[in-house]
């Protein structure tokens, strides 16, 4: 199996400890487990909600995340909520907001291919 390159990621919980840091547990043998990647965070979800059957392979033979899962309560070290007031937004913000230049990705989603496939696709759909 060929795997894309690896990212960090930040697990944000109040289950999690304060700069703890993971890695993925040794396999039944004791030998080197599969790295985690995304397939991680749908092994993890379902192990840890009962969610059935896992999706894929790929998933089953994953590692979850639950052994960062350390604390034994919950801890909030920051504020209970936090109050975000946005300013009103007038017509004429909108307006220009509306006419802005497309950055380059926006741009490509409104190519005349993209656009021809989407129309395409309406019309099979219409037609079934």
């Amino acid at each position: 199996m060929r795997l894309n390159l690896a990212a960090p990621a930040v697990i944000v919980s109040p289950d999690v400890s304060p700069g703890g840091v993971i890695r993925p547990p040794p396999g039944p043998g004791g030998e080197p487990c599969h790295p985690c990647d995304h397939c991680a965070i749908q092994a993890t979800l379902h192990r840890l909600f009962a969610l059935g059957p896992l999706l894929t392979p790929r998933v089953a033979a994953a590692p979850d995340l639950l052994s960062a899962l350390t604390l034994a309560a919950p801890e909030n070290g920051g504020p209970e909520r936090i109050d975000v007031d946005a300013p009103p937004v007038s017509a004429e913000q909108a307006r220009a907001f509306r006419r802005r230049a497309l950055n380059r990705d926006q741009a490509d989603l409104r190519s005349p291919a993209l656009l021809g496939a989407g129309i395409a696709a309406r019309l099979v759909g219409r037609v079934r």
